[in-house]
């Protein structure tokens, strides 16, 4: 399934894109969206040169998620911080629980061509759907040039 602007995403088998359109672009893992949704925007290009130069993007999707929670969003107590290598080059991120959604994860992806950040939002830290959100997020690649 190929999102704006050439972002190819393999869903697992019941996934879909939320019906109505939305900003930032949403996937459920079950039709109504009970048991987590995926989100995903695009940055903008000053933000990719940014990102391209940090060195741990765990650490800066940390910050980013402390940022929208200082916007009144509650994202509980940080967990997990990572990063590494992903379909779109490299990743970072942080998991939170115990805020407003029992489980809210939140990645940066950055390429030489573009940079997301995406957002889980789910009920429960244990599930199956967490998962295949990072295996979403982590497969992801560009389409055409």
């Amino acid at each position: 399934m190929t999102v704006p602007n050439d972002l190819t995403l393999e869903l697992p088998p019941g996934w879909l894109r939320r019906p109505e359109p939305s900003d930032p672009v949403e996937y459920w893992a079950a039709p109504d969206g009970a048991t987590g949704v995926l989100q995903v925007s695009e940055l903008d290009a000053g933000d990719r040169e940014f990102l391209s130069t940090q060195a741990d993007l765990g650490k800066v999707a940390h910050a980013m998620a402390l940022r929208l929670a200082a916007r009144g969003q509650d994202w509980g107590s940080s967990g997990t911080m990572k990063q590494g290598p992903c379909g779109l080059g490299r990743f970072g991120v942080a998991m939170f629980t115990a805020g407003q959604f029992p489980v809210m994860i939140l990645w940066i992806t950055v390429s030489d061509r573009s940079a997301w950040m995406w957002t889980w939002l789910g009920p429960d830290p244990a599930a199956n759907e967490v998962t295949q959100a990072f295996e979403i997020v982590l497969t992801a690649r560009h389409g055409a040039p």
